[in-house]
Order: C-alpha cells, then sequence, then structure tokens
C-alpha cells in the first residue's frame, strides 16, 4: 500500500490517538521489523526495514519511521502510513499487531 492510499478501516484510524510508544514497539517485534535505538541520549526507536542487519551501516535508507513516547494522532497516522509504504505489511497485519484487530 502507497502512502497515499486511503485507510480501509475508518473506525481504527479514528482511534489511532491512543497508539502508544509500547504499542509501537511491540507491532515491530511481531511483524519482524527491526528496531534500533541510540547509544546514548534518546529514548526513541527508529523502525527499520525487514531486511535491515544489525552488523551493518544504518543509514536513512534502512529507515521506515522513528517512535517515541508522547506521539500524537498525527504522528501515530505517519508512521502508520510509513510502515504501510515503506514494508510489505497490509494495513489489516498492521492493525492486528497494534492489538486493534482480532
Amino acid at each position: 500500500m502507497a502512502s497515499g492510499e486511503p485507510i480501509t478501516r475508518k473506525d481504527l484510524w479514528e482511534s489511532r490517538g491512543n497508539i502508544k510508544f509500547k504499542d509501537w514497539e511491540i507491532a515491530a517485534k511481531r511483524l519482524g521489523l527491526p528496531l534500533t535505538r541510540p547509544t546514548k541520549g534518546s529514548s526513541h526507536l527508529a523502525i527499520r526495514k525487514p531486511e535491515t542487519k544489525a552488523n551493518q551501516p544504518l543509514g536513512l535508507d534502512s529507515l521506515v519511521a522513528t517512535i517515541y513516547g508522547g506521539m500524537s494522532k498525527v504522528v501515530n497516522g505517519y508512521v502508520f502510513r510509513q510502515i504501510l509504504a515503506e514494508t510489505s505489511v497490509t494495513e489489516d497485519e498492521l492493525w492486528r499487531a497494534l492489538g486493534r484487530l482480532k
């Protein structure tokens, strides 16, 4: 799904403001998306593309999105769309990984 394509689950989309940092962290792990953390000075995590290896240089080409505590509804929407655009994850798979869809 390209980031410009419409979201089909509008009811879930409207509740994206309730997605927390821990939800994104768990969802990335469930989807097999690598997470990286800076060695010092920050509490954010970077969600990386599935093919990213820990022992390779981590450049912007492997970055999907950055997550951090206290993200707004708008930022949650951006992260959601970036995951859909940069990976082969479907909308329903992402909602399931976030624990919003059974």
